[in-house]
């Protein structure tokens, strides 16, 4: 190198520098591309899913509290509020479980969501929508009977099956994250070295 001109090694020295910064640039511009696609994946196919399936349950625990505050307090006007809480509660339900399905399912999930959504049909047609006309019948021990051997049941049915689902949502989302941080050590090592 000592035989070439000063200009000449300049020149050559801030090439490779240049080259060096553009890879630098190039490194940090994938980094947060790919950290924005995981953040996009974490909230949008773990995060949003994972407050519809806790919204399901939530809205399906207070269809059978509804009910069951019903035997306890039978007068009309309180029936009538009931039955038509529970009935926009069913169609919330349906609503959310549709976009819930349409999301980005893996295969585990796609299998899980397979086994709960007869679950939920039958909680809902057989329990909570028969309770809710026994209900409006004044049909106080027919109601009550499917809270006892219909709705219990089938409420404790749901939450086993649903745990996978919310576990699976956390387990994909602590995977996304893990992917995320092996990138980012992965990229500053790069950096550091070069």
């Amino acid at each position: 190198m000592n035989q070439f001109k000063i200009s000449v090694r300049l020149t050559v020295l801030v090439g490779i520098l240049s080259v060096m910064l553009i890879a630098g640039a190039a490194m940090g511009l994938y980094g947060i591309t790919k950290a924005n696609a995981a953040l996009h994946t974490v909230y949008v196919d773990r995060t949003v899913p994972l407050g519809q399936l806790a919204e399901i349950s939530r809205i399906s625990t207070r269809n059978a509290l509804l009910i069951a505050s019903g035997l306890g307090d039978p007068q009309e006007a309180k029936v009538q509020k009931i039955v038509a809480e529970v009935g926009s509660n069913i169609a919330s339900v349906d609503k959310i479980w549709a976009e819930y399905l349409s999301s980005k399912l893996t295969a585990e999930e796609k299998n899980l969501a397979d086994k709960f959504a007869p679950l939920l049909a039958k909680f809902n047609k057989q329990g909570i929508e028969k309770a809710t006309l026994a209900l409006k019948s004044s049909e106080l021990s027919t109601t009550r009977d499917l809270i006892q051997e219909v709705i219990e049941p089938l409420s404790q049915e749901i939450k086993d099956t649903l745990a996978p689902l919310l576990k699976l949502q956390l387990d994909e989302a602590k995977s996304e994250y893990d992917d995320a941080v092996a990138r980012y050590t992965l990229i500053r090592n790069v950096c550091l070295i070069s």
